[in-house]
């Protein structure tokens, strides 16, 4: 027990200057979480304004390169966490759909999505809409990791961070 007491005290110093690098330097960060035999990897990815500001206008401008085949079942499972005080929490998923949730086949969701062929892909500058957000606990810092796999493993992994505020 001492000696996880004494890795514990050694890590949480490195865990908080860690976490507080990512959102100090700016209200928005990313990078791709997986290993180095991931085949979907981001290349870039930018979001404004930042921070987020609900409601209201979010531009979003991303490429990504696939280097195989993404076959069905795609499974893609989303983990959303909002930091509350020093501790991130995680954030339930509400309706099958929001929140931290495991889409097992996003095939059968998006019609004629799979299979996936390999490529370097783009969306150019679109934007959506943040709707009104009534709970002022909706507000601050979150990450948010998207893990993907098909029938042949672990495709790719991308970790986001990102501050809100409501209007």
């Amino acid at each position: 027990m001492k000696m996880f007491s004494v890795i514990l005290a050694c890590l949480l110093p490195i865990a908080f200057a860690q976490d507080r690098l990512m959102m100090d330097t700016s209200s928005f960060s990313w990078s791709n979480c997986g290993g180095k035999k991931d085949t979907i990897v981001i290349d870039s990815l930018s979001i404004s304004p930042a921070p987020l500001v609900a409601p209201g206008p979010v531009n979003i401008s991303a490429s990504a390169t696939i280097g195989s085949n993404a076959v069905s079942p795609i499974k893609v499972k989303v983990d959303i966490e909002k930091k509350v005080a020093i501790i991130w929490v995680s954030v339930p998923c509400l309706d099958s759909n929001i929140g931290s949730c495991t889409y097992d086949n996003v095939c059968q969701n998006v019609s004629g999505l799979c299979p996936i062929a390999a490529g370097s892909y783009s969306t150019g500058n679109f934007q959506i809409q943040l709707p009104s957000i009534d709970n002022s606990l909706a507000a601050g810092q979150f990450k948010i990791q998207v893990n993907i796999e098909d029938g042949n493993g672990q495709k790719g992994c991308g970790l986001v961070y990102f501050k809100l505020n409501l209007a």
